[in-house]
């Protein structure tokens, strides 16, 4: 069903893709063969594109487009009335509430898949483009398939801004074509983001550009956590849906090592009925990288198609000042900053944001040292009788060692491959 509403809309795409052909035909006129053949897409081979030997073929009458995109509307129609009734989340639908866009943007998302699905649109774009060399489509042509006026493309110019949500979120990228020097924007060529297109067909593994900060998943068993913490986190979740429709908050989770951050992650997330993306970014420290930006950006966009809390790990290094990672920083603070997704630092050191983070809540716990009463519980229960300590052998162990429950867990793990 998700694909195949995607496709409906796609089969909108070629209707105005063969409607602006036979407008062109009639515009040039018919080409016949001639020495030129092999530096352009000729008549022939477009017709034998969109319609195999024997179908009819480009008419130069008048065609009854109105009928045709009738039939394509009232299909599309009836996917959605289907998949509104199963409850279906349709990634063309859900990318625009995502991302605000507007019907002539979502339109610009199609125009591009097309030729990221069926290289036929490769050979009718560079037809369309009176080039063979252009096989993507221009910002040109995509006005011309989309605009009906000349108004309504002076208007729609305006998606192709950099503040526009095309642009902004990265869905499509302009490009320039390599034998103009400065060329127009109407000149520049689009290309669909990989992720987007991945999306847009059903697919649900994350931007490969993440994959640097993206750590082994996690395992679900991590280290309990404390009463307190436990009401504290509870408390903020359920004030959450407060603060989340303008200005998400930030949450900054901080300890020594072992002490329970991701858990408390995992459980806002689970509150709040979101995925956790979990990124580390302490690899981004310690010289400039061009692609911090850009990642941060990327990973924003990646909590939104997933409906994930935004949890970034090994914050440390980007939260403090540094001289060596004053870019990055600085970089990851302007990404907090504007950010539109509810976000989880996690971290060792406290930290106070003063104004970096505008107008978005901060909020800050601290996952401080188990007692030793939980320390015991804790040996009690991770060894779970394996060894068959006596109580004073717990006794000794909680006394003696104030580790974390992390900690414990890593010392009996190795005791065990031992």
């Amino acid at each position: 069903m998700l694909l195949e509403h995607t496709l409906a809309h796609l089969g909108r795409i070629e209707l105005l893709v063969r409607r602006e052909i036979w407008r062109t035909r009639l515009e040039r006129g018919q080409r016949g063969d001639d020495e030129y053949r092999g530096l352009y897409v000729s008549d022939a081979d477009v017709d034998a594109l969109l319609d195999p030997p024997g179908s009819p073929q480009i008419p130069t009458s008048t065609p009854d487009w109105g009928s045709a995109f009738a039939i394509v509307e009232e299909q599309i129609a009836r996917l959605e009335e289907q998949a509104e009734e199963h409850r279906e989340s349709l990634p063309l639908d859900r990318l625009s509430r995502l991302f605000g866009l507007s019907p002539f943007e979502r339109d610009v998302l199609l125009v591009c898949l097309a030729v990221e699905l069926d290289l036929r649109y490769e050979r009718l774009y560079a037809y369309l483009q009176d080039d063979v060399t252009k096989k993507r489509p221009t910002v040109d042509l995509v006005l011309r398939l989309l605009g009906s006026s000349m108004e309504s493309r002076l208007a729609q110019r305006q998606a192709f801004e950099p503040s526009a949500p095309l642009l902004r979120w990265d869905l499509v990228t302009l490009h320039d074509d390599p034998g103009a020097r400065r060329p127009v924007l109407l000149a520049r060529y689009l290309k669909l983001d990989d992720r987007i297109a991945a999306f847009l067909i059903g697919a649900t593994s994350i931007d490969s550009r993440l994959f640097p900060w993206y750590p082994p998943s996690p395992s679900k068993d991590g280290e309990p956590l404390a009463a307190r913490v436990e009401r504290q986190l509870a408390r903020w979740s359920r004030q959450w849906k407060w603060h989340a429709a303008e200005f998400p908050p930030v949450v900054l989770l901080h300890g020594r090592y072992g002490n329970g951050q991701l858990s408390a992650a995992r459980a806002i997330a689970d509150t709040i009925g979101r995925g956790l993306l979990v990124l580390d970014v302490s690899g981004a420290t310690g010289g400039v990288d061009t692609q911090v930006s850009q990642r941060l950006r990327l990973a924003e966009r990646e909590a939104l198609l997933s409906n994930s809390l935004l949890c970034w790990s090994g914050v440390d290094g980007l939260l403090h000042a540094d001289p060596a990672t004053e870019l990055e920083q600085r970089a990851f603070l302007r990404a907090l900053a504007s950010s539109a997704v509810p976000t989880v630092l996690l971290s060792e050191r406290t930290w106070e944001p003063a104004r970096a983070l505008g107008d978005r809540p901060f909020l800050r716990l601290e996952l401080g040292d188990t007692s030793y009463a939980e320390r015991r519980e804790l040996w009690a229960t991770s060894l779970n009788g394996a060894n068959h300590l006596a109580n004073d052998d717990l006794a000794a162990l909680a006394g003696r060692y104030r580790l974390s429950p992390g900690q414990i867990k890593d010392a009996i793990s190795r005791a065990r491959t031992r």
